[in-house]
């Protein structure tokens, strides 16, 4: 009786550290939320502020190792005690109900998140096309400035000059 009474306080704990993992996700969800839409602001506009792009997107990824973390984290403790929780649904409903609606917040955050990336993917797609364009047109005006220059520079030859023709 008295291992019965230890395991339920170890599943209990487990329990409480199953939420708590999934507030944490939600709260580095909410992070990567605004970030996403700093990232958004970074690309409005028709000059992208790549600075601003690249410090955020370095922010990001190290918050998304901390995301791959907790998740695996989470599945671990989940399989541990996913047998307790089944044998036992009645006794911790409240903390299952609390999951749950921690679990559709998240699910909706990441689906926000998604829709957020796919429209700057898509703005971002767009800079580089005029970036590209952009250097381009450089390019090409450099060379046929460079061009010019060598055609005008070779025009000029002495035999053809009007006063070298008359001494002759």
């Amino acid at each position: 009786l008295e291992r019965m009474t230890e395991m339920m306080t170890e599943s209990e704990a487990y329990i409480a550290l199953l939420e708590d993992t999934l507030k944490r996700k939600k709260e580095i969800l909410l992070f990567l939320y605004e970030k996403t839409k700093q990232q958004q602001n970074a690309l409005a506009g028709d000059k992208m502020d790549s600075e601003v792009f690249e410090a955020v997107l370095k922010e990001k990824k190290e918050k998304i190792d901390e995301l791959t973390e907790i998740d695996e984290g989470f599945d671990s403790i989940f399989k541990r005690i996913s047998g307790e929780i089944k044998e036992h649904k009645e006794k911790y409903r409240d903390a299952i109900v609390r999951m749950q609606a921690l679990i559709k917040e998240i699910m909706d955050l990441s689906m926000k998140i998604q829709t957020l990336e796919h429209k700057n993917s898509e703005r971002f797609k767009i800079h580089l096309a005029k970036e590209k364009s952009r250097i381009r047109d450089v390019k090409m005006s450099s060379k046929m400035a460079t061009s010019y220059y060598q055609n005008m520079a070779n025009q000029h030859r002495a035999e053809d000059s009007y006063f070298f023709n008359q001494k002759k």
